[in-house]
């Protein structure tokens, strides 16, 4: 057993004032209590817990490394609360990269549910139609409509738009067989982001 866990038996044993009481709050059975006190006093070479039939009590060395215990085991909880925040809640900044007229239609409307799901995060939204170089732009996430080549990049295509190209009826009146639209196609939206694991992006 790791010397965090005895510590954890021993400071419940404290707690409990008894060592059912302290497998009971461990999920532990009785003997794997008694056990790894046994074991933590073997190695620390010092009797921590005067056992009687009615009560478990610390011993002075008990009671000083008691309190030791607790500072350590509540310094590990903050640290681990912590890495748990702010797993669940980014921090730092994105900046995105998207087409104007897309990324002002479509994708403003998710920025700015985002900036508010997640406060902790500068979202710098840049629109813009050139193609874009992640790291020479310090740009985190891509969205880019048509055919992308040599691009070094994480690529990924999220789904297709259809584009026409449509014509004023009134400027073919005079031209034989013209009409007014040139056909459509259709050219796949894809998203781009760099291989940076500081940057964690939440899908609304």
């Amino acid at each position: 057993m790791n010397t965090l866990r005895e510590m954890e038996v021993f400071v419940a044993i404290a707690d409990q004032g008894s060592f059912v009481g302290a497998s009971e709050k461990l999920g532990m059975s009785t003997p794997a209590v008694s056990r790894s006190l046994n074991s933590l006093e073997a190695r620390l070479g010092a009797q921590l817990l005067v056992r009687t039939t009615r009560s478990v009590r610390p011993t002075e060395a008990g009671a000083s490394y008691l309190d030791a215990c607790r500072t350590v085991l509540d310094v590990v909880a903050d640290a681990e609360a912590n890495v748990s925040t702010r797993q669940d809640n980014p921090v730092g900044t994105l900046t995105i990269s998207v087409p104007v007229l897309f990324g002002r239609r479509y994708i403003a409307p998710l920025v700015n549910a985002y900036a508010q799901r997640y406060p902790d995060v500068v979202v710098n939204a840049v629109y813009a139609d050139r193609t874009t170089r992640l790291l020479e732009d310090g740009v985190d996430i891509a969205i880019r409509i048509g055919h992308l080549e040599d691009i070094l990049d994480i690529r990924g295509a999220v789904g297709f738009c259809t584009a026409s190209n449509l014509r004023d009826p009134g400027l073919s009146r005079g031209a034989r067989g013209a009409r007014s639209s040139q056909g459509a196609r259709r050219s796949p939206l894809c998203v781009l982001h760099r291989r940076d694991e500081s940057v964690r992006v939440v899908v609304l």
